[in-house]
């Protein structure tokens, strides 16, 4: 009863800002599909568990209540994905695994287990993960985030034909108004999970021809971070390295204040579940187009427990 109470309250919050009015009935399914990414996952005999926290739910509101606006049938159809590791995957956590803060490293067991035994780590540049062939897991554009700005303002300049009487002229706009935060530079990036999830195995390799079945377990992270920095120092030098877990974003909901976005450590909300911790090198100036290195760290099999199916 008191989900249901909730559930009521933030369709009626929608009404007095229906920022979803401008989005095509494509973009609202897709939109539906991502929050349920979030709030469903599955336990070790692959069951539905129900995330209880808010925010994801509080936005699903919001989209039924924009179907509901449109004397449109809400989508009943929504498939959960199904998983085949579950079982293997909740077996392999269960052999005495840290339980307090640590990173995860996924991959397919040929990138891996060479990562395990001599610590060879391919560090990827951002723009290569906007590639059409890899798992949307994974493919994003790392150097951009959209916002969208629903009940706006712009102000058309004196030179402009929209200009009333040769003076800056405020307009209202008819839609959304899309605000672009780019990364002025690619870069380089090494991504890490922060929790474990018996979904994740089945999730990273899905739709693509290497799976994930591999995953490096790393116990005490800032040893492993402090490796990675020495090893950027020798192929990277004058490099700024940064690292933060990543903020995800609901690009309807712009960032306010004079503070831009930080692209390289925002994603869309529909990464969430992920729960990524990422480290990114910054180049001394602007590089349009960089190549993947390699990262030799040394042999991790006495300070990391490697996990296959």
């Amino acid at each position: 009863m008191q989900n249901l109470q909730l559930f009521n309250e933030w369709r009626e919050e929608y009404l007095q800002r229906t920022y979803l009015r401008h989005d095509s009935e494509e973009q609202l399914i897709q939109r539906q599909a991502d929050l349920m990414d979030n709030i469903l996952t599955i336990d070790a005999g692959g069951g539905l568990i129900i995330d209880e926290g808010e925010q994801f739910r509080r936005l699903l509101a919001h989209v039924h209540a924009e179907f509901e606006f449109r004397n449109v049938r809400i989508p009943g159809d929504f498939m959960q994905r199904t998983y085949s590791h579950h079982a293997r995957a909740a077996e392999l956590w269960g052999r005495g695994l840290p339980e307090n803060r640590y990173l995860l490293k996924f991959g397919s067991f040929k990138h891996m287990d060479p990562l395990f035994k001599q610590g060879r780590i391919r560090i990827a540049n951002a723009k290569n993960y906007d590639d059409p062939s890899l798992n949307p897991a994974i493919r994003d554009c790392e150097v951009m985030f959209t916002e969208e700005c629903y009940g706006t303002t712009v102000n058309a300049p004196p030179n402009s034909p929209y200009a009333v009487n040769g003076q800056s002229t405020r307009m209202d706009i008819i839609g959304n108004v899309r605000r672009v935060a780019k990364s002025s530079t690619d870069y380089y990036v090494a991504c890490f999970g922060m929790r474990y999830d018996y979904r994740l195995f089945d999730d990273f390799s899905r739709g693509s021809p290497k799976p994930y079945d591999s995953c490096l377990v790393i116990p005490t992270p800032q040893a492993f971070i402090d490796r990675m920095r020495e090893c950027g120092k020798i192929k990277l030098p004058g490099w700024d390295l940064y690292e933060s877990p990543v903020t995800y974003r609901d690009p309807h909901h712009p960032v306010r204040g004079p503070r831009p976005v930080d692209v390289v450590f925002t994603k869309h909300f529909r990464y969430a579940w992920q729960r990524e911790y990422r480290l990114a090198w910054l180049p001394p100036n602007a590089r349009d187009k960089l190549e993947p290195v390699e990262f030799v760290l040394g042999p991790l099999d006495k300070c990391c427990r490697f996990l296959t199916l």
